[in-house]
């Protein structure tokens, strides 16, 4: 038997990106900064649901929190 030219894996049959699901996070970026009540840290999605979308929304505009 000779050597076989071996090849990577073909992407067939791999969902696109469009199609897999994109994991929640909420990431902290304050740096130090925070908004009183609310946790100094990264959120969890059900964290993240609990907050008035008032708190949500300033927590992304002082960018305290990044949301993907």
């Amino acid at each position: 038997m000779g050597l076989e030219n071996k090849e990577a894996p073909s992407a067939e049959g791999i969902a696109p990106a469009a199609k897999t699901r994109k994991k929640f996070s909420a990431v902290y970026i304050g740096g130090g900064a925070f908004i009183q009540g609310i946790p100094a840290r990264d959120l969890s999605k059900k964290e993240w649901d609990a907050l008035s979308k008032e708190k949500q929304q300033a927590l992304k505009d002082q960018g305290i929190v990044e949301v993907n």
